[in-house]
């Protein structure tokens, strides 16, 4: 079979015709979800026509989620097509470094000059515009604790709105904030070690959002707004406050509110890490092959 990554570049394309004239059976693998506005426009129009038509000769789909099964059912592909293998990433490391790094957690804040009784919310990608940072900055601007806690934001990473967040941070009247910088794999459990939760402000843009498998494997809750492509499978679950509308500064506000004075239970976070595992996903591609080789499957949802 040949597995593709979505539809993005010419080479994809070619390659599924490649497989299809030799009868070789397509996957597809994308990230788009049918949370966003569709253009009316003629050259959507035209777009729709002929992706549509690709999407249909394709055999099978790996859905990574809610929002992107969806986006299939909207093109009518069959529910036969359409099989899970929910986006992941490497569970086990990341858990495995929560453990390490916990007795480590007083030394890491310090470094970030975060006090130690402080609670501390964590935004973990690129300040860029899509990801909404600022949107962060003014929900937490103005509360004097959260959970009795002083807040104290912590923006794990770099981009073009960098400049516009330090201003906005530390000074009188404005939240504690630290930005790292660029941080490494290798760096990035770190900030979840000392975060009590993760903010996922993004816009659509935020087809999904990896950075929430990883914070809730490292047993960070995780907030998002109701934009990204992961808010329906993997905060919707923790509670109503865990997705609010995006730009919408208040209910964000309320949201954190609320998950740091009532933060999931660890089961919580641990039953989404489990349905969100590399394991389940080979599930599906084991079965699928059995398919194709004419042995029945156990389980093809």
């Amino acid at each position: 079979a040949l597995w593709l990554e979505g539809w993005r570049f010419r080479t994809l394309w070619q390659a599924a015709a490649a497989a299809r004239r030799r009868g070789i059976p397509v996957w597809v693998r994308g990230e788009s979800h049918d949370l966003a506005p569709v253009p009316f426009s003629l050259r959507a129009l035209c777009k729709r026509l002929v992706l549509g038509r690709w999407l249909r000769r394709t055999d099978a789909f790996l859905c990574i989620g809610s929002a992107n099964r969806r986006f299939y059912r909207s093109w009518h592909i069959p529910e036969a097509r359409l099989h899970a293998a929910p986006y992941c990433v490497d569970n086990a490391r990341f858990a495995g470094a929560a453990r390490e790094l916990a007795p480590r957690r007083a030394e890491l804040r310090r470094r970030w000059g975060i006090m130690e009784e402080a609670y501390c919310v964590l935004f973990c990608g690129k300040l860029i515009p899509k990801k909404r940072p600022l949107d962060l900055v003014a929900a937490v601007t103005g509360l004097a604790a959260l959970g009795g806690r002083a807040p104290h934001l912590l923006f794990a990473g770099d981009g073009e709105l960098a400049g516009a967040v330090k201003e906005k941070t530390n000074g009188p009247g404005l939240p504690a904030g630290t930005i790292t910088g660029f941080l490494n794999q290798t760096q990035v459990p770190e900030a979840f070690a000392v975060a009590d939760c993760l903010v996922l402000p993004s816009d659509y843009g935020e087809t999904w959002g990896l950075v929430a498998n990883e914070a809730l494997a490292s047993g960070v809750p995780v907030i998002a707004s109701d934009h990204c492509g992961c808010a329906e499978d993997l905060a919707a679950p923790l509670g109503r406050a865990h997705v609010y509308p995006c730009g919408d500064v208040t209910a964000l506000r309320a949201s954190l509110q609320e998950v740091a004075l009532h933060p999931p239970a660890p089961a919580a976070l641990q039953a989404l890490v489990a349905g969100h595992a590399p394991e389940r996903t080979a599930a599906t591609v084991s079965a699928l092959l059995q398919a194709h080789a004419g042995r029945a499957p156990s389980s093809l949802a």
